[in-house]
């Protein structure tokens, strides 16, 4: 405790502050902030952070810990003014900025990157996405069954957090990714699921082959070789050969052989005829005939109107990182966080959670000396 005070105390005469000025962020006086500088009063963990923001430095640094701040410089590095894009790139800087605040108090559960299998160094970018896929597959155990829960794949495999958000007419999705530091991918709520399902995919081929590009938005303006790279991955991945071939059958192909086929596999319509069209299962024709009418009336015609409500669910709804509500939410029960950072995080009102929270068992607890105060 002294030779935190001592850091503190140190750092405001640096910020060329009075004691005044910084313990207004703690809602508190001078006298109490002379205590803390003297090491006679305990600051908790996000008082700490509070501390650390005022005086323009990390509460790593007045613990006397390394300083860690690439999720933040990585957070910094992201903008953008674009009335299309500019809404996902804020969010995402503002999951980043709450998982650094994570790092800062030094919770468990810090983002941890991973590529299960490497890149193929050579072959076309075709040739490389497929034998990807494959590798993929194969190390995860998944055979040629359909890949049921993508997300949780994506977050426990490959390190790479998901979040969905409502984006309306914005980017289909983003990926911010850096060596072992960041991994985020961000999509958009107002998308079918299936749609979802095949940018999840495609973020992730992105993020497996190492991408150079911090950020990647899919807003139609990137690198046309390495999209068509990650598109032909997601495919793979998603609709194997061998178990589309086999979900097609040997006969000709109906309205409920595709419609079966796009439940069974999460995928759009388009994707699932683009591939039996790619495996030269039907013809340009017969693919076209299947395009011509609408989804709704496709399940109608294959008998399966009951399932197009579940087929296309999702829409809408919001999801925040699993690994980053972990987190947060257990530095809200122990005391060290208000309900502030948990609300923005789930894109909720903050009374409203906390009193979801308190009916849940999940009320914060505090220790003789803590002192949490709520950032809303």
């Amino acid at each position: 405790m002294a030779e935190i005070g001592a850091r503190v105390a140190q750092a405001r005469k640096l910020a060329g502050l009075t004691q005044g000025a910084v313990a207004e962020v703690l809602g508190t006086d001078k006298t109490a902030m002379s205590k803390i500088e003297h090491g006679r009063r305990r600051l908790d963990g996000f008082e700490l952070a509070l501390v650390a923001e005022r005086l323009g430095t990390t509460a790593r640094e007045l613990l006397g810990l390394p300083s860690r701040r690439p999720v933040l410089a990585i957070a910094a590095r992201l903008g953008s003014d674009d009335a299309r894009t500019g809404p996902a790139i804020r969010r995402a800087q503002q999951l980043l900025e709450l998982d650094a605040l994570a790092d800062e108090l030094e919770l468990a559960d810090a983002a941890a990157p991973a590529r299960p299998v490497e890149a193929p160094p050579t072959g076309t970018g075709r040739e490389r996405a497929t034998m990807l896929a494959a590798a993929l597959r194969n190390e995860l155990g998944l055979g040629v069954a359909g890949i049921g829960d993508l997300v949780g794949l994506c977050e426990r495999s490959c390190g790479l957090d998901v979040a969905i958000e409502p984006l309306g007419d914005g980017p289909s999705g983003l990926l911010v990714h850096h060596s072992d530091v960041v991994a985020l991918a961000l999509l958009n709520a107002d998308d079918r699921a299936a749609r979802q399902r095949f940018t999840l995919a495609h973020e992730l081929g992105h993020h497996l082959f190492g991408d150079p590009a911090e950020l990647i938005v899919e807003d139609g303006h990137n690198d046309v070789d390495t999209e068509r790279r990650a598109d032909r991955f997601a495919v793979e991945l998603l609709l194997p050969e061998a178990a589309v071939q086999r979900s097609a059958g040997d006969g000709p192909v109906h309205n409920k052989t595709v419609v079966d086929g796009m439940i069974h596999f999460g995928v759009s319509r388009e994707a699932y005829v683009n591939r039996l069209r790619d495996l030269r299962i039907i013809s340009s024709e017969t693919r076209q005939s299947f395009l011509s009418v609408g989804v709704r009336s496709l399940f109608a015609a294959a008998g399966r109107s009951a399932d197009f409500e579940e087929w296309s669910g999702g829409v809408g709804t919001r999801r925040a990182p699993a690994r980053m509500e972990r987190r947060l939410l257990d530095a809200y029960r122990t005391g060290r966080i208000g309900i502030g950072p948990v609300a923005q995080l789930v894109g909720r009102d903050a009374d409203d959670l906390r009193g979801e929270l308190d009916d849940a068992g999940m009320s914060p607890t505090f220790s003789e000396h803590d002192f949490a105060f709520d950032l809303i």
